[in-house]
């Protein structure tokens, strides 16, 4: 009789020290502490699964090719937009694979880094009878209105650049 009272009180102890198993591992490891209105945190929800947001897709530009949000007309100044004279020397058209100067222009070659607002390559240069290299960086910033143009390389630009889009005509 003994024995047998020995025996419950182990069957006992045992049932109350264990757990059920969670159906799926994994969904106890993805358990999530979720506040409610009280204040009170209710724990033991599962996780919500992860949503694609748009706003972090990055399309990368093509191969070769400035980016699309780069290309068009930048100015230094207002004037350089609106000059009917051809004297807009702080303007900066860029193309797909060329950047025009009042007096020079640059062709794209090897692309170092692009994504969608900036690309970071090596330009050929020639105006004034001269040809050149530069690596130069274009970056678009408050959402495609201001460009920031930078270089290196022997006698490049000190400091960066700050152009301004071109209304359209």
């Amino acid at each position: 009789m003994r024995m047998i009272a020995i025996t419950g009180i182990a069957i006992a102890l045992a049932s109350c020290n264990s757990q059920p198993a969670p159906e799926n591992a994994t969904a106890q490891n993805e358990m999530v502490e979720t506040p409610v209105e009280s204040g009170a945190v209710v724990a033991n929800e599962p996780a919500p699964a992860p949503q694609p947001d748009a706003t972090n897709v990055i399309e990368p530009a093509p191969a070769g090719f400035i980016p699309a949000a780069l290309r068009g007309r930048w100015a230094l100044t207002p004037n350089d937009c609106t000059s009917t004279r051809g004297d807009a020397k702080g303007l900066l058209i860029i193309s797909d694979k060329q950047l025009r100067f009042y007096e020079s222009r640059a062709t794209l070659g090897r692309v170092e880094e692009s994504g969608p607002n900036r690309i970071e390559a090596d330009f050929s240069f020639t105006g004034e009878g001269q040809e050149w290299q530069r690596r130069t960086t274009l970056e678009g910033q408050d959402g495609g209105r201001t460009l920031i143009r930078r270089e290196s390389g022997q006698d490049a630009m000190p400091g960066p650049l700050r152009y301004s889009r071109c209304e359209a005509a």
